[in-house]
């Protein structure tokens, strides 16, 4: 919350996963939407749904207009460290596999 309450792309960028690809650009694109409102903190829920190792936290906050603010926040534990979901795995997309299609089959 600091982070975003300061406008600071860098120190939100660093509670990402070090080495993942596009971390700086999600992190500006958070700030961008949501920083400098001064939000204070009213709750922080959190949940494990996929085992110890992954949580979401729902935050809600007021900004420094009394407007009500709301955002989930993934995170994932690495070398015992939690982190924030940024980005993406490095060589993420780059295998050359294509998704699998969703149309129904002719």
């Amino acid at each position: 919350m600091a982070a975003l309450n300061a406008r600071d792309a860098d120190a939100l960028a660093k509670l990402g996963e070090p080495g993942y690809e596009g971390v700086k650009k999600d992190a500006s694109e958070i700030i961008a939407a949501d920083g400098g409102r001064d939000l204070k903190v009213k709750s922080v829920q959190v949940t494990h749904d996929f085992g110890p190792d992954v949580a979401s936290a729902h935050v809600t906050a007021t900004d420094d207009r009394g407007k009500p603010f709301s955002t989930y926040i993934q995170m994932s534990r690495s070398k015992d460290v939690w982190v924030v979901a940024l980005g993406q795995a490095p060589g993420f997309g780059k295998d050359g596999k294509t998704p699998a299609s969703t149309s129904t089959p002719k």
